[in-house]
């Protein structure tokens, strides 16, 4: 016979062996199933006192049946033992026998292998078990799976990550520790038994104290932060209709504000942490896992031909788009100058740590979302219709000549009978037959939706790990002309090389583009919105032939359709990579460097047609404006963490950063073409006289050394120390370097025995810190700057140019300093069923860098100087309250967090030169000299009576307008004294704060079944001016232009209606300069805004039992910007009162699914 391995494809019983040989494999996977289960059924009842190992081995053996081969010599170190087993599995029993023995087992079918531990094995649990695929669920306390938990078998660094329905699987084997960890919840170890499915419950955590916060250069536990830092979970931003996280913000965490001047699409959005009262252009420090992003191209500004007119045009793209926020996986907001000063000089303003997501060793995840939305314009200016604006612009024409014609009684003591009548602009029958339809704010909106797909993929094993994302969103806006389209990829891979190396890098790509529309400014140059509430709607908008008519009254102001016809296309890119190395030197040490590149352009092309009335004008007129930004990052740290002893905990960081940056602008337009087909594709075809070319190129250098120590005792008292010395190229010439030091200090109070007693508090910790930030966000001031100097075009068409002066040198000049306390607490009440904190912060920002200016006659206006002191107090409370607990899994449970939040700025000292210029109505320091105060007249009412007999401070005021208070005049010194019976600049004085007087925010999430509700408010109580007082009916603009206006509730004062409660239309030359800026304009901006209701619905498991593709499905309906109630009589109290873009309601369906 032949020795050669058969070929079961030419047996010629094929089907015979075939069957033979699959019924041997279905024997030989019941033996063994029926071995595994023998093992794991047998019970053993066994005593021995005191006896050799060798003896209870054998009594063992007798027991269980099974057979046990080692090597004899195995057995010569072997310990006595003691044993009192009754009914004890198998693997229980073989467990007590190998406690503290040098051996360790395996089971083969029915036999018991001995073996010699290794060194690794001995210090840990002796058992050397068969390894089983266990699944399992991890819950809450009501029972409900808790998606994103993860576990890890302690020792080991194997992990994986629980799915939407909190579910998992690993391979484990008998005595594994399992370390459980999730950001909402306290930290559990769990030991396995064997079993073949698991649920593990873990506890909410007041504050999430044993998950680690990222506070800059390395990550501690929330029990041991003793600075103001406020934590945001990725899963908790609304993204679904979003371009930028930065937009899902408002009301999330106490003290951050966020500011969104436009509701364009890809909006820019200020995130604002605390206050910053300071006039430097600073805002908060975005660093992304590690990397400070700020550096980017930016929203190109148009400089040539019609665009020169609008440069931003309003259009305000936040540079943080190119983040897909489904990627993010939290948000750590550093608050307060003791946490927020290991990042130096360009941390003054706060700082945000954003980490995104990485990932899990484990079987491989696929998720899915996306999401679809309706939407449409929140609230439009209401402007009259026709027939409205021909009846108000005859009134008011009628009004201006009893005013002209000084006929009495209100205007003069005139005959009206012996003057020329009034002759209307429009007769009864044109008011009749006056077009109606949409009005021109109406024709300039459109429907809107929004759409986002993302798609991500995690997993790894035990040596590398990784998360891959992809992320589409388009968004279609509600003004026409307007969209914005984004694609967003992301890599992230980690890797152990050996157990001391591990490397890993990330990667982000991102591409957007949208056409923008032109929204602020004011009169001819002030955008669609302003054309369309100026619009007279007797007027059609477009004409019979297709063209854009202009207004016959005011010829200079475009056609608000004809802007629809501008090109105006930006398109960003930007590529950010970091990679990083790490070295375990020892126990604890470990070393790390890092490298980052990150990318960006910006190209704004635009074109004006003879469409457009300045198109028109200038035949044609094209630019395209590009800039782009290249910043590198050099990092290396050396960080120690290490347990001294029971009660002694050290974690120190040290390192060096080194960053450079590198800006390039370039610009070139024309005018003058013959067609507009070639719109900016062919800029030389443009016959202008002189062509636009621009360029530009900076380089910013930033070099750090920084140090860290945090010491903890005990636990539970924590005291930290900080360090960092910055020099940057930015800074003056005599002061390149800056030290801001920090030191805080915590004390977990509720861990000391003497406060068992007080059984309500569950949790208390209290916190102090002192810290110094920088801002050095002043464009270079410190230098002198030169600009070219072109002269008109003379006899020859020569151009005389040449280099002027343009601002002088600060050798002196230093960056703002601002030294701030914090003081706060963390609490947890009545078993953790309410939890919260609770901060207090007073900041001092010295050195305030303020333009000074120079004596008149100087060429130059003035220079950048440091001139005074300003301050910051205030206060900020977060509170969360379980108000309902499931009684069972699946039941009914209801949530409630609240923030809010108060401050106040005001100068503690200003320098001489200020003080020279300063107003006397204005106070030089303390709390009542605001930073940013409303300056202005107190109004008394309207003033009802005849002309002549006004009051005796404004005796000759027109009847209807605005009374104002006299309270100072000027003596022969130019200082203020008491009312001297008229109005002048002496009676203005401080009306209003324009900060907040406090932001706050309301969520509450709602959970039955497979059901969840959240409902999310957030508001402002405010002061702002009144939009009424330049977009109402005047004599100036209504009249003399013929603009349209907005329409009021209240009843305007006029001839026909003298007991009116509403200033006249017409203008008072002696006063109206008053009367526009007087208390009565300026109204409660104050609201309440439903951002965001979202009902979701995770299908059961036990539905999607029976296929193998999902392994989760969410489905959610979402109205985000429900309603806002409000008293704000303009757009929106939200949005800059110089950018018209409307706030978008939006409706949007979600599925979410897991593969």
């Amino acid at each position: 016979m032949r020795s050669t391995k058969p070929k079961l494809t030419s047996m010629p019983c094929k089907r015979p062996f075939r069957k033979w040989l699959s019924g041997a494999r279905i024997l030989l996977l019941a033996s063994l199933l029926q071995m595994n289960l023998a093992a794991t059924a047998q019970t053993i009842t066994l005593a021995v006192k005191n006896a050799s190992f060798q003896k209870a081995l054998e009594e063992l053996r007798s027991k269980s049946g099974y057979n046990f081969f080692y090597v004899a010599s195995l057995l010569e170190n072997t310990q006595p033992v003691t044993l009192d087993l009754k009914n004890a599995p198998l693997k229980e029993a073989l467990n007590q026998l190998m406690k503290n023995q040098p051996l360790v087992y395996e089971i083969k079918g029915r036999t018991v292998v001995l073996k010699k531990a290794s060194e690794k094995e001995s210090a840990g649990t002796l058992v050397y078990a068969e390894r089983a695929a266990v699944s399992g669920q991890i819950k809450d306390e009501n029972g409900n799976g808790i998606p994103g938990a993860v576990i890890t078998i302690k020792g080991t660094g194997k992990s994986v990550q629980t799915d939407n329905n909190g579910r998992f699987s690993l391979d484990l084997e008998d005595g594994n520790v399992l370390v459980i960890t999730h950001v909402s919840y306290e930290e559990l170890e769990w030991i396995y038994r064997g079993q073949s499915t698991i649920d593990i419950n873990l506890v909410s955590a007041s504050k999430s104290l044993s998950s680690v916060i990222v506070i800059g250069y390395g990550a501690i536990k929330q029990k041991n932060v003793t600075g103001a830092v406020s934590k945001v979970e990725g899963k908790d931003l609304n993204s679904s209709v979003a371009s930028s996280f930065q937009q899902t913000l408002q009301g999330k965490a106490a003290g951050v504000q966020v500011l969104q001047a436009t509701g364009q699409p890809g909006a820019g959005v200020t995130v604002q942490i605390r206050s910053n009262p300071s006039f430097a252009n600073a805002g908060v420090l975005y660093v992304i896992d590690g990397v400070p992003v700020n550096d980017n191209a930016g929203q190109p500004e148009m400089n040539a031909g019609v665009g020169s007119k609008y440069k931003s045009g309003g259009v305000d793209k936040s540079p943080m788009n190119f983040i897909n926020p489904n990627d993010i996986e939290s948000i750590q907001f550093l608050k307060d100058a003791s946490a927020a000063s290991i990042y130096g000089a360009r941390a003054g303003a706060g700082v945000v740590l954003i980490t995104t997501k990485k990932g899990v060793e484990g079987k491989s995840t696929l998720q899915y979302t996306g999401t679809y939305g309706i939407q449409r314009v929140d609230k439009m200016y209401p402007v009259y219709g026709a027939r409205e604006y021909m009846t108000e612009r005859n009134l008011l024409g009628e009004e201006k000549w009893y005013k002209d014609n000084k006929i009495g009684p209100w205007y003069g003591s005139v005959d009206g009978s012996t003057v020329t009548p009034y002759k209307p602009f429009y007769t009864q029958q044109e008011i009749d037959n006056a077009p109606t339809g949409k009005s021109a704010t109406d024709a300039i909106t459109q429907s809107g939706n929004t759409q986002q797909h993302n798609i991500s993929l995690t997993g790894g094993n035990n040596k590398t790990k990784f998360f891959a994302s992809g992320n589409y969103f388009d968004q279609k806006g509600v003004l026409i002309g307007t969209d914005f389209k984004r694609y967003n990829g992301r890599l992230n891979i980690d890797h152990i090389l050996s157990k001391k190396i591990k490397i890993g890098a990330n990667i982000v790509v991102s591409n957007a583009q949208s056409n923008n529309t032109i929204t602020n400014g004011t009169l001819e140059n002030g955008g669609i919105v302003t054309a369309a509430i100026y619009w007279a709607p007797n007027i059609p908008l477009r004409g019979t032939d297709g063209s854009y008519p202009l207004s016959p009254y005011y010829p200079n102001i475009p056609n608000p359709l004809s802007y629809a016809t501008i090109s105006d296309l930006t398109k960003t890119n930007r590529f950010l990579t970091s990679a990083y190395g790490e070295w375990s030197i020892i126990s604890g040490l470990k070393a790390r460097a890092g490298f980052s590149y990150d990318q960006s352009a910006s190209k704004r092309s635009t074109y004006f047609p003879k469409t457009f009335l300045y198109g028109t004008q200038a035949n044609g007129s094209a630019e395209i404006i590009e800039s782009g930004s290249q910043s590198k990052l050099y990092e290396y740290t050396l960080s120690y963490d290490k347990e001294i002893s029971a009660k002694h905990h050290v974690n120190a960081v040290a390192g060096y950063t080194f960053q450079q940056t590198d800006w390039e602008g370039l610009n070139a337009g024309n005018q003058n073409f013959l067609s507009d087909i070639s719109q900016y594709y062919a800029l030389q075809s443009g016959q202008s006289d002189k062509p636009i070319v621009g360029s530009s190129k900076s380089q910013t250098t930033w070099a750090s050394y920084f140090a860290r120590a945090i010491y903890t005792f005990n636990g539970n008292i924590s005291l930290q120390a900080s360090v960092r010395r910055d020099g940057s190229s930015i800074f003056a010439n005599n002061k390149k370097w800056g030290y801001f030091p920090a030191v805080s200090a915590g004390w977990v109070l509720s861990d000391e025995s003497w406060m068992s007693a007080l059984k309500p508090v569950s949790y208390l910790k209290v916190r102090v810190g002192y810290g110094e930030t920088g801002n050095s966000s002043f464009a270079s001031a410190a230098f002198a700057q030169y600009g070219t100097s072109l002269n008109a075009y003379f006899g020859n068409n020569s151009v005389a140019s040449g280099l002027a002066l343009i601002r002088a040198e600060s050798p002196n000049l230093t960056w703002e300093t601002a030294g701030e306390i914090n003081v706060g607490a963390d609490f947890a009440l009545f078993n953790n069923r309410i939890t919260g904190s609770v901060d207090y912060f007073n900041k001092t920002i010295r050195n305030l860098i303020a333009f000074v200016p120079y004596p008149a006659g100087f060429i130059i206006n003035g220079v950048y100087g440091n001139a005074g002191k300003t301050r910051s107090t205030g206060y900020e409370v977060s509170l969360e309250s379980k108000n309902i607990r499931a009684a069972a899994s699946g039941g009914f449970s209801w949530s409630t967090n609240i923030n809010f939040s108060h401050y106040r700025n005001f100068w503690v000292e200003r320098s001489p030169e200020a003080l020279k210029v300063l107003p006397k109505y204005e106070n030089e320091k303390g709390r009542n000299a605001l930073f940013t105060p409303f300056w202005g007249y107190i109004a008394e009412g309207i003033y009802q009576g005849n002309a002549g007999k006004g009051p005796a401070q404004m005796a000759n005021m027109l009847p209807g307008g605005v009374i104002i208070k006299d309270i100072h005049g000027y003596d022969a010194n130019g200082n203020l004294t008491g009312p001297d019976g008229k109005i002048t600049d002496a009676d203005r004085t401080y009306i209003g704060n324009q900060d907040p007087r406090f932001i706050f925010g309301i969520g509450n999430t709602f959970k039955y079944k497979g059901f969840d509700l959240n409902i999310y408010f957030s508001g402002v109580k405010q002061q702002k001016w009144s939009p009424v007082q330049a977009g109402r009916a005047t004599e100036k603009d209504m009249l003399t232009f013929g603009f349209n206006a907005m329409p009021t509730k209240d009843q305007r004062w006029s001839i026909k209606n003298t007991g009116g409660n509403f200033p006249t239309a017409l203008f008072d030359d002696t006063y109206g300069g008053y009367q526009n800026n007087s208390t009565y304009w300026l109204v409660d901006a104050d609201f309440l805004r439903a951002r965001n209701i979202t009902l979701g619905y995770s299908i059961p498991a036990k539905l999607l039992a029976n296929q193998k593709i999902f392994s989760a499905i969410r489905v959610s309906f979402d109205v985000q910007n429900a309603f806002t109630i409000t008293k704000y009589p303009g757009l929106d109290p939200e949005l800059s009162t110089t950018n018209y873009y409307p706030l978008v309601k939006s409706y949007v369906f979600g599925i979410n699914a897991s593969f």
